[in-house]
C-alpha cells in the first residue's frame, strides 16, 4: 500500500485492499487474544517444546508489532493512498471539464459546417463531413469508456 499507483487501475485496487483490511482489523486483533492464551496456558503448565525462546520472543512482539502495523496502515493511507486519490480525482475533473468542452465545440463545429440542405452542399463533400464526424463521435465514445472506472472510484456523477 505504499507503493505510488501509477495508474487508476492499480489505485483502485490499494484502496480496494486497504478498505479490506481495514474492515477486518478487529477480527484480526481478535485473534491475539487466544494465541496468548493459548501460549500462557503451556507456559502455566511449564510444557516445554522446541522452539520456545523463539516463540516467547515473538509472542513477546505481537502486540507492539500489531500496533506498528496499524501506524504503517494508517501512515500508507494518509501519505499515498490519500494523497494520490486527490492528485488523480482532479486530474480526472479536469479532463473531464476538457472533454466537456471538445464535446460541445465538436457539437457548435457540427452545427455549423453540416449539409442541412440539398440544395447548396456538394454530396460528395457532405459524405466525407459525416464520416469525419462519424469518427469524432466513435472517438469520444471510446474516451468516455475509459471515464466510466474513474467515475465510479472518484465517485463523480
Amino acid at each position: 500500500l505504499r507503493t505510488v499507483p501509477r495508474n487508476r487501475k492499480q489505485l483502485k485496487n490499494n484502496l480496494d485492499e486497504y478498505r479490506n483490511v481495514v474492515s477486518r482489523m478487529q477480527e484480526l486483533e481478535n485473534k491475539i487474544a487466544p494465541i496468548e492464551a493459548r501460549f500462557s496456558f503451556l507456559k502455566d503448565k511449564e510444557y516445554s517444546y522446541e522452539g520456545e525462546e523463539e516463540m516467547d520472543a515473538k509472542l513477546t512482539q505481537l502486540r507492539p508489532t500489531w500496533a506498528e502495523f496499524q501506524v504503517n496502515l494508517d501512515e500508507a493511507y494518509t501519505n499515498v493512498l490519500k494523497k494520490e486519490y486527490n492528485k488523480m480525482k482532479s486530474d480526472m475533473e479536469t479532463s473531464l471539464e476538457e472533454f466537456d468542452k471538445e464535446i460541445n465545440d465538436s457539437k457548435d463545429t457540427f452545427d455549423k459546417h453540416a449539409p442541412k440542405s440539398i440544395e447548396k452542399t456538394d454530396t460528395t463533400k457532405a459524405k466525407s463531413l459525416i464520416h469525419e464526424y462519424k469518427e469524432i463521435i466513435k472517438s469520444c465514445r471510446e474516451r468516455e469508456e475509459d471515464f466510466k472506472e474513474g467515475l465510479v472510484i472518484f465517485e463523480i456523477e
